[in-house]
């Protein structure tokens, strides 16, 4: 009597099967590569399948009585189980994980161990080894015949290429035309930050569409960050503009509950300036300067885990959490370079290939739901799109590693954020134009001025005849008569052009480009030519705010730091270049200051403190510096024709305004009250405002569209 042999036990899941006892993971008979403690907690998991295993279940039968990094040898040994099963954290096909509980196997298992496997028997006449032969040459046989029209067709499709995404269609979800960035989702709302009165504010609206509605925070300005793996908690941090521009401005993290609860703050990490929490909920990553740090969900147990060049920004996790993705840039509004880096901190490098890279850069990524594909922004020629990398290969067919176009336009296109489910992706497009205009003083309200170009910054000739100014979006320095006529431009790409000023005898002006990638400098343009030259050699530190003196001899203008990110007040102040010599000399006393501005009869310059909350004012002929006004947040000063007021704009009650103050005296008045317009913002990442010489405020009014979008993808 033959006796069966007992197998080992086996289970099957999908393609896969495990042998518990040999300890070995197949597919389709192939032996995988997963050993050790990974294999340990798959067998685990089976074993109490559709089961919550909880984390401190896992620590008990693995390492019961040694001390090692719990959280770090669990989330290695969940990802390499998740990357042999080519399973994602997004959207789980077998290991879920349950943030902040523990992982299930929810796959359909088979148990098929146990039972030896009943070899059949055939009659023939043959003798057993010639039966055999034929047996096996007769089925290789058939096998040909079946496979070969499979293999060609397989053969043909596997080197054809696979095709690019595209966008299937567009929808709009959002119509109230107020500026837009940092989208998330958490399935059926989509959230973001939007502009109100210069207040960042955290928004919502419905994923397919609606009412936008602002989510309470307890801090003026919110940047949202994530949303979290549960989808009932976002991420974000509280900043403020009114600690000028040599003050860091991002405070601490905070978690706000959705739909409704109080805010919470997260650890020890003031000055963050972007951060994510991991597929599985239990880490948290979050950059400060050029330094990343990893930490437990809450911001506790924070540890730094490597040093980037530049500063660090759009932190993301990988679905499978084994590595980070992050923009950099050097100082400022540099170009930005998306990089990578191991969850380790090690295996630092570019993200992608060289050839690509372009000024401004490109930023803000994030992965798809089933993590085949990684969405990002790229800028190029004053618009943005986004762009996609294909991340996964599989063994037999190689997809291409370079950058696939998902938007060519008619809008600039932003912000990706891939839905949880299908191949839907929320942005945020916008059609960029402004329309200039000034307060009428008869009817205290804004009409449009030069027939309401899309400009700015404009700046008149002391004869009145003539304007100087920047389009926009496009930043080109154009000059023409009061009228529209003789309209010349004076500058071309790559040159950005910001703060023209006329000089006093109409024939040049001094303008500051602002090409992201290199530091701030002045040019002196011809106003009958257009023929340009720089004011200064090379160097490293920036310069803003030109402006002539009443003879027209010499430029003044403003000395910053690189990047204006510092964060030392006395590393701004103003200089006076000699135009006849070259000479620069500082003036004493204006350290911490910047946006200088003479008065046009000559006897005095007035400039703000680097925090904005002083409107100072130099004594030219006493060379004394005095206060003559405080305020919250000033921008832009213009001085009237007749040197009696300096118009700016600060932050009221009620909203930004444009007040004027008195030179003699220091009263202060308000002029106009700027709540509810939409403005575009320039290179200063501030609203421009400026004066026409009978003394009416002009500003730039938005007229362009920036909405949330949803695009139904078709993604090979």
């Amino acid at each position: 009597m033959n006796e069966a042999v007992r197998a080992p036990r086996l289970v099957r899941f999908g393609t896969f099967e495990v042998d518990l006892r040999a300890g070995e993971l197949r597919k389709y008979g192939m032996k995988l590569k997963l050993t050790g403690q990974p294999f340990q907690v798959l067998a685990i998991l089976l074993e109490r399948c559709g089961e919550v295993v909880t984390r401190e279940e896992l620590q008990k039968q693995l390492w019961p009585d040694t001390f090692v990094d719990v959280e770090h040898n669990l989330n290695t040994a969940i990802s390499k189980i998740r990357e042999a099963l080519g399973d994602s954290t997004e959207s789980p096909r077998f290991v879920e994980t349950l943030p902040r509980r523990g992982y299930r196997f929810i796959g359909l298992v088979e148990d098929v161990g146990g039972a030896p496997r009943a070899e059949s028997t055939l009659v023939s006449h043959f003798p057993p080894n010639v039966r055999t032969g034929i047996r096996r040459g007769y089925l290789a046989a058939v096998m040909v015949i079946v496979a070969a029209p499979i293999l060609v067709a397989a053969y043909i499709w596997l080197r054809a290429p696979l095709a690019p995404p595209s966008v299937l269609s567009t929808a709009q979800l959002t119509s109230d035309n107020r500026p837009k960035d940092s989208v998330a989702t958490d399935g059926p709302r989509v959230y973001f930050v939007e502009t109100v009165n210069e207040r960042a504010v955290l928004s919502q609206v419905s994923a397919s569409g609606g009412e936008v509605t602002a989510i309470p925070t307890p801090f003026v300005n919110a940047w949202l960050h994530d949303v979290s793996p549960v989808r009932s908690e976002l991420l974000v941090d509280s900043f403020n503009w009114e600690g000028g521009v040599a003050t860091k401005n991002q405070g601490p993290l905070w978690i706000v509950p959705t739909p409704a609860g109080p805010a919470r703050r997260v650890g020890d990490t003031f000055g963050a300036r972007s951060a994510a929490w991991s597929p599985d909920g239990e880490q948290l990553v979050y950059t400060r300067g050029g330094e990343i740090y990893l930490a437990k969900w809450d911001g506790s147990e924070s540890h730094k885990l490597a040093t980037v060049p530049g500063q660090a920004s759009f932190v993301r996790f990988s679905p499978n959490g084994t590595h980070l993705r992050f923009a950099t840039r050097t100082e400022g509004f540099f170009p930005f370079t998306l990089r990578e880096i191991g969850i380790e901190g090690t295996g630092l490098r570019p993200l992608l290939p060289a050839g690509f890279h372009q000024a401004p850069g490109e930023c803000c990524g994030r992965w798809s739901a089933d993590g085949r594909y990684y969405f990002f922004t790229a800028y190029r020629n004053g618009r943005s799109d986004i762009w996609a990398l294909r991340e996964k290969s599989s063994v037999l067919r190689k997809s291409s590693t370079e950058p696939l176009p998902i938007t060519t336009g008619p809008l600039s296109y932003h912000s990706p954020a891939p839905a949880l489910n299908g191949n839907r992706l929320f942005v945020i497009g916008e059609r960029q134009r402004a329309e200039l205009q000034r307060l009428d003083l008869s009817s205290g309200q804004f009409v449009p001025f030069l027939n309401g170009i899309s400009a700015g910054e404009i700046d008149f000739s002391r004869d009145g005849q003539w304007v100087a100014y920047i389009s926009y979006p496009d930043n080109l320095l154009w000059r023409s008569r009061i009228d529209g006529s003789d309209k010349l431009q004076l500058t071309y790409p790559p040159m950005a052009a910001a703060m023209p000023r006329w000089s006093p005898d109409g024939k040049r002006i001094a303008f500051v480009d602002v090409v992201p990638g290199r530091p701030q400098k002045i040019f002196l343009a011809v106003a009958e030519s257009g023929i340009v030259e720089k004011l200064l050699p090379d160097e490293q530190s920036w310069e803003d705010d030109p402006g002539w003196s009443p003879d027209g001899k010499s430029l003044l203008y403003a000395h910053y730091p690189p990047g204006v990110s510092s964060g030392r007040a006395d590393d701004f102040s103003v200089a006076e270049c000699d135009l006849h010599t070259g000479k620069i000399s500082k003036f004493a006393g204006s350290e911490g200051m910047f946006a200088p501005r003479w008065s046009p009869d000559g006897r005095h310059i007035s400039t703000f403190s680097a925090d904005k909350q002083k409107l100072m004012l130099l004594d030219v002929g006493a060379r004394k510096w005095a206060v003559l006004a405080t305020g919250k947040s000033m921008q832009y000063p213009n001085w009237t024709r007749d040197s009696n007021y300096i118009y700016f704009q600060d932050s009221g009650n009620d909203g930004p305004e444009i007040v004027r103050v008195g030179v003699s005296g220091g009263k202060r008045e308000r002029v106009a009250a700027l709540t509810d317009i939409p403005r575009v913002l320039m290179n200063s990442q501030q609203p421009w405002n400026g004066i026409t010489p009978d003394n009416s405020p002009l500003i730039m009014r938005d007229v362009g569209s920036r909405e949330v979008y949803s695009l139904e993808l078709q993604l090979p």
